[in-house]
């Protein structure tokens, strides 16, 4: 458990990033249907990978994408809603906004240099595209992102800091055990217990929490909100600070400081928003706010990638979460605000 060279790191990093792609997927989906599942889904795959192989590890993967999918199929209602014809384009032009910006970030400099066709058309077309989208979602009835609840302020701070606080997530779930098994010397089963103290302080927390800040929302829930996005700063700059010889220990300490913005975070944050919706806003908001986590960990993932093609480290992968956090941080004590008659009202 010493330091490993630098041509190791290298050699062994495709691997580890699979194990960690895995994990951080089994994570997500666990999270969907139990925290019970959450705890046993990363250990299972690291006893997987380190005893037979890491593309076996992908079988937990299916085992736990199947059982929500089987679910939704079967309990969810189907019921038709008087709306208009899909807004195919609308959804094409988010697809190449989304991938001309990821390819930029995360394949530039390394398959095609920033001065050169594609360096250069990648980032005008992920411009263009995103102009196209908002004219285009402003004209239709039903539009595939539906940019109207951005007129809403708690909406729209509440989306920004939850796309910026999402590298938390991301550097714990995918950096972090790649940090712990490659730099740290951890094997799979040991690395794949990092997220394991925020999913049981998470889990612990979100009993109480949500009932704790709602009984007295509009005085209790600046602060809860600030504490989520201090905790994951908090956790992130101890990840800032390992070294190889580390305590797992403090690994543990990290990442169960983070389990309290978790717990915070999905008990809270939506209903902020809400309660300057309508009824009928509340849905596309709703699926615009999960948006904000997959379209933020996604190009927080390609920006990491782009830095660590540039020799970046690990650690200094940390610190770019940190920065994201912190500008998250400062919006929070912007936005995580409630008009002073609401307040004195309750």
């Amino acid at each position: 458990m010493g330091n490993n060279s630098n041509s190791g790191y290298e050699g062994s990093r495709k691997t580890s990033m699979i194990l960690a792609l895995i994990l951080t997927m089994i994570a997500c989906n666990a999270s969907s249907y139990g925290n019970n599942v959450a705890l046993i889904g990363p250990y299972m795959t690291g006893l997987v990978v380190d005893h037979i192989s890491a593309g076996a590890g992908l079988i937990c993967y299916v085992i736990f994408a199947v059982i929500p999918v089987i679910v939704f199929c079967t309990v969810y209602p189907n019921r038709k809603r008087p709306v208009g014809p899909f807004d195919l384009t609308g959804l094409l032009l988010l697809v190449v906004f989304v991938l001309c910006l990821v390819m930029w970030l995360s394949l530039g400099g390394k398959l095609f240099a920033y001065v050169s066709a594609p360096g250069i058309l990648l980032p005008v077309a992920a411009v263009v595209s995103f102009l196209l989208l908002l004219k285009q979602e402003r004209r239709v009835k039903s539009p595939a992102v539906p940019i109207q609840v951005f007129a809403k302020k708690r909406f729209r701070y509440t989306f920004v800091i939850q796309a910026l606080v999402v590298s938390y997530a991301t550097c714990i779930g995918a950096y972090g055990i790649v940090y712990a098994q490659q730099v740290m010397g951890f094997d799979a089963t040991v690395s794949s217990t990092v997220t394991m103290p925020q999913t049981i302080v998470q889990f612990i927390l979100g009993l109480f929490v949500g009932a704790f800040v709602g009984k007295e929302f509009r005085k209790r829930f600046r602060p809860a909100g600030l504490l989520a996005i201090v905790a994951y700063l908090v956790g992130l700059a101890i990840f800032y600070t390992l070294t190889p010889q580390t305590s797992l220990f403090i690994v543990y300490l990290a990442t169960g400081i983070g389990g309290i913005g978790q717990a915070i975070t999905q008990s809270c944050y939506a209903a902020f928003f809400q309660t300057e919706l309508t009824p009928e806003e509340i849905p596309p908001a709703q699926g615009m706010y999960q948006f904000a986590s997959t379209g933020g960990s996604t190009i927080f993932t390609a920006l990491c990638g782009a830095a660590m093609n540039q020799g970046l480290s690990l650690n200094q992968v940390f610190l770019i979460g940190s920065v994201f956090v912190g500008v998250a941080l400062i919006l929070g004590f912007i936005g995580f605000r409630f008009p002073q008659t609401d307040t004195s009202t309750t």
